[in-house]
């Protein structure tokens, strides 16, 4: 609950009306393709708190932080410099990839570990994209979640002539999480990769 100021969302209530009284918190759990929030729901399971000057972290229960307020230098951390007037899910906690992914076939496949943390009867689909020297592959693998952190194994082949090589190699993910056929979670995230000979 919040309550004060809110010329900035600060109070997360979805509006940017001063409130002298408590209201709830929303969370966004849906949005529009620019990414602007389509539903809200009461933020719940929080286990901390912090507050800047004109807006709000929380980590809920799960391990993802959650902001919302002013977003003038992108403090919200969601990419954008959007002011949130809802709890935003700061990406790259539910959704990351292992720091290691195998290359086997003489370079044209690798195995890369989507990890997935998403609420449990949920759905999650994955898309994984890996380049090396020229050398480019995506893969998708799709699952059901069990709330808590699934390793999802993608397998990538490589595209054209060129193939992997062990070494450093540069990956992607987008992960969607969907219940009942509506986006719950739209997570982006990359990092540079090892590429290590299959065992």
């Amino acid at each position: 609950m919040c309550w004060g100021g809110n010329s900035r969302g600060e109070l997360g209530d979805t509006t940017a009306v001063d409130r002298p009284a408590p209201v709830a918190v929303q969370r966004a759990t849906a949005f529009l393709r620019g990414g602007e929030p389509l539903h809200t729901q009461v933020l719940t399971q929080v286990v901390a708190l912090v507050g800047g000057n004109t807006h709000v972290c929380a980590v809920r229960v799960n391990g993802q932080p959650v902001c919302w307020g002013n977003n003038a230098d992108g403090q919200i951390g969601d990419g954008t410099t959007a002011n949130r007037t809802s709890a935003i899910g700061v990406p790259s906690f539910l959704a990351n990839i292992a720091r290691v992914a195998e290359v086997a076939h003489n370079g044209r496949l690798a195995e890369v570990t989507a990890l997935v943390n998403c609420p449990e009867g949920a759905h999650f689909s994955v898309l994984i994209r890996l380049e090396q020297d020229g050398a480019k592959a995506q893969g998708h693998a799709v699952g059901k979640c069990e709330g808590g952190l699934e390793r999802v194994p993608v397998h990538v082949s490589a595209q054209g002539r060129a193939r992997f090589e062990p070494g450093a190699a540069e990956a992607s993910a987008v992960v969607d999480v969907r219940r009942h056929g509506d986006l719950i979670d739209h997570q982006e995230w990359g990092r540079v990769v090892e590429l290590t000979p299959a065992h």
